[in-house]
């Protein structure tokens, strides 16, 4: 369970990685030792490291990628 954007808007999220699925992407990782899927990312700021979801919340990303190259070659638009 995961409380609602508006009571836990801005999370980090550390281990995480893009999944690609039917209607866009979304993050895998661990948000307070907790594994966590977003709901469709709706932007990405790789200078901040910051992934807004289609429910509004943000998610920090802190550490890297497993493939940290790919990123940017995938990262959502």
């Amino acid at each position: 369970y995961a409380p609602p954007p508006s009571e836990e808007p801005d999370l980090i999220m550390v281990k995480w990685k893009f999944l690609t699925v039917e209607g866009g992407r979304r993050l895998l990782g661990d948000v307070d030792r907790h594994h966590r899927v977003t709901s469709l990312i709706e932007g990405f700021d790789l200078e901040k490291m910051l992934v807004v979801t289609s429910s509004g919340r943000r998610y920090w990303l802190r550490g890297w990628q497993r493939d940290w190259r790919r990123v940017q070659e995938n990262a959502p638009k």
